[in-house]
């Protein structure tokens, strides 16, 4: 990453890095990713508020699939009963967690999943096919603001940060560790919605690391024609773009973690349309009660 892009957080992330983490001398070595790779192996996964067994890495979503806590799973089931959620397009969906959370709570859900990250995109099919699970479409892509292809930047160790926008992945960030880059498609969520022909998402989450503006502008007819409920982390650079044409549109943009209005320190946000505002005590209220 050139230096003027370093933010004085991510130059003590580093310090730390380099001084303390047990594993960064590792993590920097070609062989032990290589060793990591080869060690790795697809395995089947049971994980809390999923009805159905999930295909996981062993090491590279060990982090996934030991872990019981997410913050957001409790605002995402409420959301799908409270705005009556029957289809989803999961933006970024990494191995299909909050698609899996959802089509368990809803089992008739249609659910649309972008994902390019290749092992990624193998363990979603795989957890497809051997559950049989139907109203499932997979689009083996990024989303951008338009058609054509980029370089992925990979993330080897945690499936977690990969992005055609960023620099670095936090593997490289933290770690010091190589990334692997690919070429993907891009596709932009507007030509989807017109592919669809009418089948139109009640709820979209966005999590693209670092690439959620290109999302949006290749979403704005979704966002001012048809006005889903967008769930998105959104970095600072793009917050005035983001929220602009959000609130531009009619939404009432809120801090999805505790459903607060915004801050300087929001990092999440929930987008609600005009059309489900009047449902915004009743979430909160239920979403807080968890």
């Amino acid at each position: 990453m050139p230096e003027e892009t370093v933010t004085p957080m991510r130059r003590v992330l580093r310090w730390i890095r380099d001084r303390w983490h047990p594993l960064h001398a590792l993590r920097q070595s070609r062989r032990f990713g290589k060793l990591l790779k080869a060690l790795d192996r697809p395995i089947s996964c049971r994980i809390p508020h999923i009805a159905f067994p999930v295909q996981v890495m062993a090491l590279r979503n060990a982090n996934i699939s030991i872990s019981a806590a997410n913050p957001h799973i409790n605002l995402f089931l409420v959301m799908a009963d409270v705005f009556q959620v029957k289809t989803f397009w999961d933006v970024g969906a990494n191995i299909g967690y909050y698609t899996w959370v959802l089509k368990s709570s809803v089992p008739a859900l249609d659910a649309v999943m972008f994902e390019p990250d290749t092992i990624n995109k193998k363990l979603i099919g795989a957890t497809i096919r051997k559950n049989r699970l139907p109203s499932i479409e997979l689009r083996p892509a990024a989303v951008g603001s338009a058609r054509g292809s980029t370089t992925f930047k990979v993330d080897s160790f945690g499936s977690e940060t990969g992005s055609i926008a960023r620099a670095e992945t936090i593997d490289e960030t933290l770690y010091g560790a190589s990334s692997e880059s690919i070429t993907v498609d891009v596709i932009p969520l507007d030509e989807v919605l017109q592919e669809r022909n009418g089948q139109l998402p009640d709820l979209v989450k966005i999590d693209v690391e670092g690439a959620e503006q290109l999302a949006f502008e290749g979403a704005t007819n979704l966002v001012k024609s048809e006005h889903p409920v967008f769930h998105c982390e959104v970095r600072n650079e793009f917050k005035e773009y983001i929220f602009g044409l959000l609130q531009s549109a009619g939404y009432r943009v809120l801090d999805a973690s505790n459903l607060s209005e915004l801050s300087k320190s929001t990092w999440d946000i929930l987008a609600i349309p005009r059309r489900l505002q009047g449902k915004e005590q009743e979430l909160r209220a239920r979403f807080l009660k968890e």
